[in-house]
């Protein structure tokens, strides 16, 4: 990507601007009023900005927001691209923070640890705020794109509902709000264009190495075959409608037969779950694997689809699947979150105040703290405890609790969210540890 003035495509120059009708109804539609806007400089979410600014004072917004730009420090070029978008907040009057990933990817996936990485900076630096929404710039061709690459995974229904506008539980906790989605990149540069504002280009977008690119040839092939975009993303928002109502019914199923324990866990009965139907058997047992682990999305459908009729048969069934440990036994389906190579880290909780962590657990600091050492204290799994045996509560299958939190001073457990008969200890005064909040849908 580079930050230089950029030239507008012929493409975009033929394209319609957003009218201000439709930057009004996408933008009055929000209804929370403290905001952060995450800007890379690209036309897409430099376009929110933009628009979302001039609307604002023209609307005399009553709220407050501000713009962040993650620097991954990847790739050559990222520090002078931070600096153009900061210039053009400058010009707009609007405040902005570069924020920096310094961590190092040790194994794995880099983009997924960028990713991971990029909505933790934003969530820390929100909460520093008091900001209670991230805006995003996605646009219709990103919803095509991530509708056309489920369907290549094989997605069912759900994965192929696609990205939603208002998901109140994305990753870190954090409410994310996707206005642009039914409008066109095209459509976004032009309005750019229009206001004599320039933007930040990405070579790789034209790189037919990258799959994204390969799925953005394929639309417009479609496209040329009687298939426009529209059409694309008209199917995903039928499919989200649909999954939409089948969560609803799981929301009461869940409710009703499902046992969410606060340290992490879950079980539900085998009788239960075998009278449903097979689509419902495969999205609760999806939510129960997404609920312990903590992930957002849950595995390949083939994956849990075998997972679902070995489970079915009636037989004893044990299994791990995305990150988790199903098991069928005395009557009943556990779910727990496996600790693997890969256990969820140990922090300090002066570098978690008020935050998420492992992706499961709110962690707040509130009350008397004053008797608190919060240099010494830190968050982690009871499995990190030295020389201790985790035991289950009854009924739970051995193991079951090794991911739930604990809290520690100076290497000793000091409190965790198990029953005080099988540890013995509350958490401290003026830590709170909690559930995540459960999402359907």
């Amino acid at each position: 990507m580079s930050a230089s003035v950029h030239s507008v495509p012929e493409t975009a120059k033929q394209a319609d601007p957003l009218s201000h009708e439709e930057i009004d109804a996408v933008f009055r539609s929000i209804t929370v009023n403290r905001l952060a806007f995450a800007v890379s400089g690209g036309p897409d979410s430099l376009a929110l900005l933009v628009l979302f600014n001039e609307w604002a004072k023209k609307s005399n917004w009553n709220g407050y927001f501000e713009a962040f730009t993650v620097d991954h420090q990847l790739r050559a070029g990222s520090a002078e691209e931070a600096e153009f978008v900061k210039s053009v907040c400058r010009d707009l009057d609007v405040s902005h923070e570069t924020l920096l990933w310094r961590d190092k990817v040790s194994s794995g996936s880099v983009q997924a640890s960028a990713r991971d990485a990029r909505y933790r900076l934003l969530a820390n630096a929100m909460r520093a705020r008091d900001l209670t929404a991230l805006v995003l710039g996605h646009h219709l061709d990103d919803q095509v794109e991530t509708f056309l690459d489920r369907l290549t995974r094989g997605s069912g229904i759900y994965g192929l509902g696609g990205m939603s506008r208002d998901n109140t539980h994305g990753l870190e906790g954090l409410h994310l709000l996707r206005p642009f989605l039914g409008f066109q990149k095209l459509r976004l540069m032009a309005s750019l264009e229009e206001r004599a504002v320039s933007w930040c280009t990405d070579p790789s977008n034209e790189d037919l190495g990258y799959k994204r690119v390969r799925l953005r040839a394929l639309a417009a092939r479609l496209a040329e075959e009687g298939c426009p975009a529209e059409r694309l993303a008209d199917t995903a928002e039928r499919m989200r409608r649909a999954s939409e109502a089948l969560m609803f019914w799981l929301s009461d199923i869940w409710q009703d037969d499902v046992e969410d324990h606060p340290a992490g866990p879950v079980r539900m009965p085998y009788r239960r779950f075998a009278r449903l139907p097979t689509e419902m058997r495969l999205k609760l047992l999806a939510q129960m694997i997404l609920r312990v682990t903590g992930r957002e999305a849950p595995s390949r459908l083939k994956k849990l689809e075998a997972l679902e009729a070995e489970l079915h048969s009636g037989g004893s069934a044990k299994a791990q699947l995305a990150g988790a440990f199903v098991e069928l036994h005395d009557d009943h389906i556990f779910v727990w979150k496996e600790a693997g190579r890969n256990p969820p880290d140990r922090i300090a909780l002066t570098d978690i105040q008020n935050g998420i962590w492992d992706q499961r657990f709110s962690v707040k600091i509130s009350g008397d703290v004053s008797a608190l050492d919060m240099e010494t204290l830190s968050i982690g799994p009871l499995l990190s405890a030295r020389g201790l045996k985790v035991e289950s509560p009854d009924g739970w299958p051995e193991g079951s609790f090794s991911c739930a939190p604990a809290i520690w001073s100076k290497g000793d457990l000091i409190g965790s969210s198990l029953p005080s008969s099988t540890l013995g200890c509350p958490w401290p005064q003026g830590v709170i540890i909690e559930r995540v909040p459960i999402e359907f849908g």
